[in-house]
């Protein structure tokens, strides 16, 4: 059997760590989505085959368009990678929600 090797990716080192840690899986923590491409080179460093975008939850509208729009742009790259991209979600922060032990749902 294949193992399909995955990387979570979200905003900030302190919520890799977190998420690393409660999860048990690999995590990496980009300085705001708007930095996505510094993780191009370590999703094919590790030869990731998927990948699970958890960035920060903001309430605000203006802030959500770019995260997404930026997401958007990083999702189209990773799939050209033949990587596939999931999508996490929850209430607030991935640490935040770990460690209140909310429910984290992928898509």
């Amino acid at each position: 059997m294949r193992r399909r090797w995955a990387i979570w990716i979200t905003e900030g080192p302190l919520k890799a760590d977190v998420a690393s840690h409660l999860l048990s899986v690999p995590a990496l923590g980009v300085a705001g989505v708007a930095n996505w491409r510094k993780a191009v080179p370590v999703v094919q460093e590790i030869k990731a085959e998927r990948v699970i975008l958890a960035p920060a939850q903001d309430g605000r509208a203006e802030t959500r368009k770019a995260v997404e729009r930026n997401l958007a742009e990083f999702r189209e790259v990773l799939k050209s990678m033949e990587v596939q991209v999931l999508k996490a979600s929850w209430g607030k922060g991935i640490d935040d929600a770990l460690a209140l032990g909310q429910s984290i749902k992928v898509r």
